[in-house]
């Protein structure tokens, strides 16, 4: 009764959908819950019909699920599905709604698309869409297919006038014509495992919208930035792998409560920055404040881009809509930077010639810490005002720049201090008196222009000038510091002929806790600093080995013991004190006697410090035997039944004289024991 209740549940929505203009696709049985399927092999329980209109069945899939409190999903199987129009897409109150494709699940926009502005391949339902229904605006997750945008084929878009213009992939990109995925108004979002490409701007572009995840997608050759959020609350962006080709990897402008992390950045001969953080005027974003305080990038390696590895900035567009220092800061961390701000071509425009470096800052306090910033053009930081006409408030604000390594920073002879004097600073100020800066604890070296260029700090502490840091690996850009007592080479740490002067040299006020425990007690300098990976500053023998697993035991033992130290003594004892340098020296396997046994070791080698105690505890237990014999006597008892009276009789004189003297026996051991 109750399948035949859903499956009528199911033909009245169909119904519904079909009275008001929407042809219902779906085939013969109806869908099960929770997955809709489309498809365009006519396998699904939408078809489409392979014309440019395929939107058509995946948007009457989607009703369909919002509809139908049993569903959650749809799902695009393999196949091409061309758009000429915009997919709509809600959550549920209570439910997130999924649409989601598989391997070879491919998005397309048709070559005659001509669009007007901000139209994408997929939006949300607006207001006006979800009125008087139970659907929201987000809760939704887009996941698992790749959206193309097809720029080469498409030829024109849509003027606000209503006459077409010309497009001409990429040379028109950046102008808000044909967005991948446009979000507006939206809460709870989640867009992830997504191959993002060929459109002519922004691959996800998000406004006024909370809690964003954004993450494990792959993003080539796309319009303008990868994810765009403005005046948005909550920004989550993570695991992506990025190359960009007209703006920027990650952009948050107006935004606050962000966390960019652990993606990997790159560009081929294009693009502009690899991350952009923008507070343009005093704008509030949809909680109704206009702070950009809470602000996170960290773990992500950006490297090949022209301009800006890191681009941060505030500006205001006039006097009246400027914001106050203390509403901006940012938080740069754990970052690998390299090859950045090397375009020296014609074709800039204006505000774009200083726009070089590692990171590029303006407008913003920032905390940067921690990274490595290495091979970068111009300057390894570069305190740099966009537009003029765009200023930031005068100030002050505060740079604290601490526990960096920047290195081997060259010229660009588009970004120099005067023109005769070539460029490669390791932090290069052109702004006046807009910024204080605080560098302690940084390791500058080989840096083309020099390491200060035209500032004095506020402080200049602990720092290393000059000294090589010595990477791993610079030319292939492992920056690992060597060690003699050990340094990780992605699966164990390995010992090198020299050890980096960085190491043990950061702030002694950072926090350290995180590396590993044979450490200095202070930070290491540089990406890997108070990491699980930091290079080891404290040669250490390794904890003693038992050869023979610790446990119980029926008969007495023997073990041996051992250390991956090579030359190192072992020390250990049997009576439960704790081992020391007077303990008894291990040469030959220990005895494991009745009935507890406990092994405390630790060894020693000149020169290192002493291994970690060891313990090793044991039991010898003969009634271990008992459970195999009692189930033999059992087993023979049973055998006994079928024998005769005077062989049963003899078994039985046996088995009780055992049982009576097994009970003797255990009088005994009590009286042992007493």
């Amino acid at each position: 009764m109750r399948k035949v209740f859903k499956y009528l549940c199911a033909v009245t929505i169909v119904m519904v959908m079909v009275l008001n203009g929407i042809s219902a696709a779906f085939a013969d049985p109806a869908p099960t819950a929770p997955i809709v399927y489309v498809a365009v092999d006519g396998s699904g329980d939408f078809n489409c019909d392979g014309g440019d209109n395929d939107q058509v069945e995946i948007q009457q899939a989607i009703d369909f699920v919002l509809a139908d409190e049993g569903f959650t999903t749809v799902h695009l199987k393999a196949g091409t599905y061309t758009f000429d129009d915009t997919v709509y897409i809600a959550g549920k109150a209570d439910q997130k709604v999924i649409l989601e494709g598989e391997e070879g699940t491919v998005v397309m926009l048709s070559d005659n698309a001509c669009w007007p502005l901000h139209k994408a391949l997929i939006e949300n339902k607006t207001a006006a869409m979800i009125e008087g229904t139970d659907s929201v605006m987000g809760n939704f997750i887009i996941r698992g297919f790749k959206m193309d945008g097809n720029g080469p084929n498409i030829t024109q878009a849509l003027q606000s006038n209503g006459t077409p213009r010309a497009m001409n992939y990429p040379s028109t990109n950046g102008i808000n014509y044909y967005n991948l995925i446009y979000l507006q108004l939206c809460n709870d979002i989640e867009v992830c495992d997504m191959y993002l490409t060929h459109n002519f701007n922004d691959g996800l572009q998000v406004k006024s919208c909370t809690n964003i995840e954004f993450h494990d997608n792959i993003i080539d050759e796309i319009g303008h930035d990868g994810l765009y959020a403005y005046k948005c609350d909550y920004v989550n962006a993570y695991n992506n792998s990025i190359f960009i080709q007209t703006n920027s990897g990650l952009r948050a402008s107006s935004t606050n409560h962000v966390k960019f992390h652990d993606n990997v950045i790159s560009a081929r001969e294009k693009g502009g920055a690899g991350i952009q953080i923008q507070k343009e005027n005093k704008i509030n974003n949809p909680n109704g404040y206009s702070y950009m305080t809470d602000i996170e990038v960290y773990n992500n390696i950006i490297y090949d881009i022209k301009y800006a590895g890191i681009w941060i900035f505030g500006n205001a567009t006039a006097e009246q809509y400027q914001f106050a220092p203390e509403d901006t800061f940012v938080n740069v961390h754990h970052n690998t930077i390299y090859n950045c701000g090397y375009y020296e071509g014609a074709g800039d425009a204006s505000s774009n010639l200083g726009l070089k470096g590692g990171m590029v800052i303006d407008g913003f306090n920032a905390l940067i810490e921690s990274n490595v910033i290495d091979g970068c053009h111009a300057a390894a930081i570069n305190v740099h005002e966009w537009i003029p006409s765009r200023t930031s408030a005068p100030g002050p604000y505060t740079l604290t720049i601490r526990n960096n390594i920047i290195s081997n920073t060259e010229d660009n002879p588009l970004v120099r201090a005067t023109p005769d004097e070539e460029s490669g600073y390791g932090i290069y100020y052109e702004l006046g008196l807009r910024h204080d800066f605080i560098v302690d604890y940084n390791c500058f070296f080989n840096n083309n222009g020099g390491d200060f260029k035209s500032f004095t700090p506020v402080s200049d502490t602990g720092n290393l000038f000059g000294q090589d840091p010595y990477f791993a690996d610079a030319a292939n850009h492992d920056y690992h510091l060597m060690s003699q007592f050990g340094r990780w080479n992605g699966s164990s740490f390995v010992s090198d002929e020299v050890t980096s002067p960085c190491i043990d040299a950061g702030d002694p006020g950072s926090d350290y806790s995180n590396e590993p425990m044979d450490n200095g007690g202070r930070i290491n300098i540089g990406r890997y600093g108070n990491t699980a990976e930091a290079s080891l500053s404290v040669l250490k023998v390794a904890a003693p080995v038992a050869g023979l697993e610790p446990g119980t035991y029926s008969e007495p033992q023997k073990t041996s013991l051992s250390t991956a130290t090579e030359g190192a003594v072992i020390r250990y004892t049997t009576d439960g004190s704790e081992p020391n340098m007077k303990s008894k020296i291990y040469k030959n396997p220990i005895s494991i006697t009745p009935f507890k046994t406990v092994i405390k070791a630790i060894a020693y080698k000149d020169g290192m410090i002493a291994s970690d105690a060891a313990t090793f505890e044991y039991k010898i237990d003969p009634t271990l035997k008992l459970p195999a014999m009692m189930e033999r006597l059992q087993n023979l008892c049973e055998r006994m039944e079928d024998q005769p009276a005077y062989k049963q009789q003899a078994m039985y004189h046996i088995l009780d004289n055992i049982v009576k003297t097994f009970d003797k026996f255990l009088d005994t051991l009590e009286n042992i024991i007493k």
